[in-house]
């Protein structure tokens, strides 16, 4: 009888220790998730502030090389033209290298909440924008240094010189009369 009781109590207890442990494993489980999710929203908070940190930081930068541009620009007017195409090869390569480092931020913003990534993006785009601007610019001033200019229309540009020449067209001062 000591042994059916023992054997009984055993099984009790075992029973109450599967259910106690089930209990404790269901709640860690629970303070996982919870512990989870916060660590969660406080990594994606410091990532979000990251992102717009860096952002500003690389817009900060977009007025800067818009006046690096402007002031090559100046230069290359007062260069030979093999030392304006070389300028104008090394603002394609920082452009270019630019616009990469204007991605970078946009690879953070992809855990931010939508309003926030929305207005991050929105800005780098604008950014980029500008960049492309200058990009093409450049770009378009090697392809003229190379191949010399060529009219967009060559058959508009043909008549208006047969203009020129029988002496149809109006003066500078005319035109300035006109507009100014």
């Amino acid at each position: 009888m000591t042994f059916v009781l023992l054997e009984k109590l055993v099984l009790a207890n075992e029973d109450g220790a599967t259910r106690l442990r089930k209990d404790f494993e269901a709640e860690l489980e629970d303070i996982r998730k919870i512990v989870k999710k916060e660590m969660l929203d406080i990594a994606r908070g410091r990532i979000t502030e990251s992102g717009s940190q860096m952002t500003a930081y690389v817009l900060m930068q977009v007025p800067q090389l818009e006046a690096i541009w402007k002031f090559s620009l100046e230069a290359i007017k007062k260069s030979q033209p093999e030392e304006a195409k070389i300028l104008l090869e090394r603002l394609v390569s920082m452009f270019e290298m630019y616009r990469v480092v204007l991605a970078i931020p946009g690879l953070l913003w992809g855990t931010a909440d939508d309003p926030v990534r929305a207005k991050g993006e929105a800005e780098l785009k604008k950014a980029d924008d500008r960049l492309v601007r200058m990009l093409k610019r450049a770009k378009g001033a090697i392809k003229h240094r190379a191949e010399g200019w060529k009219p967009k229309n060559p058959e508009l540009f043909k008549r208006g010189l047969e203009q020129v020449e029988r002496g149809e067209c109006v003066s500078a001062e005319e035109a300035k009369a006109w507009f100014g």
